[in-house]
């Protein structure tokens, strides 16, 4: 029987305390701390750490210990590996697009070679040469 205006709530509360503990464990299953250590190696002090934990609680696991560092890396791992084959498309492009530029300089002095030979025998300047 409810009243009007009052829900029940999402989830059966247990009032065992043995429920409450499971639950209670369930929720720390999942916290993840960040701790800062000053010089040497972060993984040093991993050891230190998983002792005073297991002085709190023997049966809490600790794992994927791993630094800032690490953590950034494995973040952006997805990205990077998919925006490798852009960057060798986009290094592809201009590769292809230099020696285009290139043919299409080539293919120009080539048709005014006569021009250029004939200017230079009548005593042109180099400068007034040019294309």
């Amino acid at each position: 029987m409810s009243r009007v205006g009052q829900s029940s709530p999402a989830w059966p509360r247990s009032t065992r305390v043995q429920d409450r503990a499971r639950t209670d464990a369930e929720a720390v299953a999942f916290l993840t701390f960040a701790i800062r250590t000053s010089g040497g190696v972060p993984q040093s002090v991993a050891g230190a750490i998983r002792a005073a934990i297991a002085r709190i609680d023997r049966e809490l696991p600790m794992f994927d210990v791993a630094t800032k560092l690490d953590r950034a890396d494995r973040s952006v791992a997805t990205r990077r590996s998919s925006m490798l084959p852009s960057i060798n498309f986009g290094c592809l492009a201009l590769f292809l697009a230099a020696i285009g530029i290139y043919g299409v300089l080539a293919y120009l002095v080539t048709l005014r070679t006569k021009e250029i030979g004939i200017r230079i025998a009548l005593g042109s300047s180099s400068l007034r040469c040019s294309i």
